[in-house]
């Protein structure tokens, strides 16, 4: 899809107010990234912290011509993760997800949809969304994908990222061109392509912080989804997440069952 290059670049220039393609960053800027690690080590760095740490953010999301921006509270301690994926503008649709349970708050439809089962293949603490879909980077990486470290580049969040390319060794996989905070080793951009070398979707933060306490009240609906939590919900169990997902930015109403009834 080459329109999302220049749709994400526009965008973001709107959002952020600033130029996308920043100028590398001075070699002097702070980093946790020693100058010798491989892009491999840092691959697999960024997955534990995804899986390890808690933190907040908004992001935006490009897939299919369409762009969402959403905001993602993600909590992992010793009770198990809890997170809140919140579409922002309207209608304001909202996810909560507390260990196996996943709640999908849908206010243009006064429902919430509740999954209780366990997500197939999700690693322990992966997050909703996108960022749940990265693949787990661990030490047998090589295998299955090509690894080349592009270079070093400022994010669009203003921090020095290493940009490095994941490409699959088969036709079967999609690839990844990550976009790693040197300070904080979590993906600030990530770029999914095809086999061909086609964007299929984007994900870029504009904002992103690794947060050591995230109080419960972060974690709840907004006060306008309360009201009708408990009062009417479908239960779905093995829910694929992209259909979750897809029921985040559409809502009920494209499912003809829904729309007769």
């Amino acid at each position: 899809m080459p329109f999302l290059a220049p749709v994400l670049a526009g965008f973001l220039a709107a959002v952020a107010g600033t130029v996308v393609a920043a100028p590398p960053a001075s070699p002097a800027a702070a980093s946790t990234v020693p100058a010798d690690e491989s892009p491999q080590a840092l691959l697999q760095r960024m997955s534990r912290t995804l899986a390890t740490r808690s933190y907040d953010g908004e992001f935006l999301h490009l897939s299919g011509g369409r762009i969402e921006r959403l905001q993602v509270v993600h909590r992992r301690d010793a009770r198990g993760v809890v997170e809140r994926l919140r579409v922002m503008g309207e209608p304001g649709r909202e996810v909560i997800r507390q260990g196996e349970e996943l709640r999908v708050y849908l206010p243009d439809e006064r429902r919430v949809l509740v999954d209780r089962a366990p997500r197939p293949g999700a690693a322990e603490g992966a997050a909703l969304g996108p960022l749940g879909r990265l693949p787990a980077f661990d030490a047998g990486i090589d295998r299955h994908y090509h690894i080349v470290l592009e270079g070093r580049e400022t994010s669009i969040i203003g921090r020095p990222a290493r940009v490095i390319l994941v490409r699959p060794r088969d036709g079967y996989r999609l690839g990844y061109r990550l976009w790693i905070d040197e300070r904080t080793a979590m993906p600030t951009r990530t770029d999914l392509f095809d086999a061909e070398g086609r964007v299929v979707e984007q994900l870029v933060f504009t904002a992103l912080r690794l947060r050591s306490h995230i109080d419960d009240a972060e974690l709840q609906p907004s006060p306008g989804l309360r009201g009708f939590a408990t009062g009417y919900s479908l239960f779905f169990r093995g829910t694929p997440l992209l259909v979750q997902i897809f029921l985040i930015y559409f809502g009920l109403g494209q499912f003809g069952i829904v729309r007769s009834s």
